[in-house]
């Protein structure tokens, strides 16, 4: 395998996919090669960190502005993802496809809002019902109208839905988001 060695990593996939908690995305030191059109997404890693931390004590770890050694901040990341496990946190994707593409025209609503009722219907619905969530935060208003009502049904009152990450908010607004998703998660994760 080509590529790096990070301590504590070992028998962690060097695979690649285009998934917003996927190591590699974003980092193309991750798979040993140079994934074209890579971008990452930074502000979901912001959100999962939040979820753990708060947005009070900075994205340091995780940022590659603020994190320049790839195996720290590797190390960081994968550190996120295994306690967001440890407390029962975890991000379902509404779409089993990728909607959206860095560059792309943005993708029809219609079109989108059907993707997703597609995959909650034959897919989604699925495991997130096995899953048995005992709190739910839809990312994004177009999810909520795709698939808000079927949310409802399953979860009554236990559930919010969050601006997603990109929405055109000033900055003490996406603070305030971030906050929420704190103190969600410290209400309702396992300690």
């Amino acid at each position: 395998m080509r590529g790096f060695y990070v301590p504590g990593l070992d028998g962690v996939p060097r695979t690649y996919v285009r998934l917003v908690y996927c190591l590699g995305y974003g980092e193309n030191e991750y798979a040993g090669w140079s994934v074209g059109n890579n971008p990452g997404t930074p502000q979901f890693w912001k959100i999962f960190y939040s979820c753990l931390h708060g947005p009070d004590n900075g994205f340091s770890p995780i940022l590659k502005t603020r994190t320049p050694l790839f195996h720290h901040r590797i190390a960081n990341k994968y550190e996120v993802l295994r306690n967001l496990q440890r407390r029962g946190i975890w991000l379902l994707d509404a779409s089993m496809v990728a909607l959206y593409r860095t560059g792309a025209l943005r993708s029809d609503g219609d079109i989108v809002e059907r993707v997703i009722r597609l995959s909650w219907q034959d897919y989604v619905s699925h495991v997130f019902s096995a899953a048995k969530p005992e709190f739910t935060i839809l990312i994004g208003k177009g999810v909520e109208r795709a698939i808000g009502q079927q949310i409802r049904d399953m979860v009554g009152n236990r559930y919010t839905c969050l601006p997603q990450p990109q929405a055109r908010l000033s900055a003490e607004e996406h603070y305030l988001v971030l906050r929420k998703y704190n103190e969600i998660c410290h209400e309702y994760a396992a300690a």
